[in-house]
């Protein structure tokens, strides 16, 4: 039993630190905070808001869809697919790409010109978030440790 305690009073001094600890525990309240706001976050997209009030909101078909890769075994590979929607009595095309496979309707949108249509996805702001949720966390966790007096 002396040696168990011996063995813990050295893993206490020497490889436990307390500064280490407590910057670990900043990052992960950090964490925890940082995604229960996001969930309460809602993401406003203010193209898609404006195009809904103007009315601007077009359902296209599925005409064609292919996938780069010809083998099957990419899973990098992208998803291409041609939609055909109307608009007063014109008929137009919209060129889709994505890593999901192209469903049978997609909803568009469009602000001015019908030629211009969009989808309700921002991506610029997801990647933007994704890494601020990721660096947030361990910049809060380094501080910690930096003033309480470093490692």
């Amino acid at each position: 039993m002396a040696e168990f305690l011996d063995l813990l009073n050295r893993f206490m001094t020497e490889v436990f630190d307390v500064k280490v600890f407590l910057g670990i525990a900043a990052a992960i309240i950090v964490f925890i905070i940082e995604i229960r706001f996001t969930k309460k976050l809602k993401l406003r997209n203010r193209r898609v808001e404006k195009a809904i009030r103007l009315g601007h909101i077009v359902k296209a078909k599925k005409i064609k869809a292919w996938k780069d890769d010809v083998t099957g075994y990419d899973v990098h590979g992208w998803f291409h697919g041609t939609y055909s929607y109307e608009v007063d009595k014109k008929s137009y095309k919209y060129r889709y790409m994505s890593k999901v496979s192209p469903p049978c309707e997609l909803t568009l949108y469009y602000i001015n010109n019908p030629r211009n249509t969009f989808r309700n996805e921002d991506k610029t702001k997801e990647r933007s978030l994704a890494l601020l949720g990721l660096l947030l966390p361990i910049a809060a966790g380094i501080l910690v440790v930096f003033f309480l007096g470093g490692v």
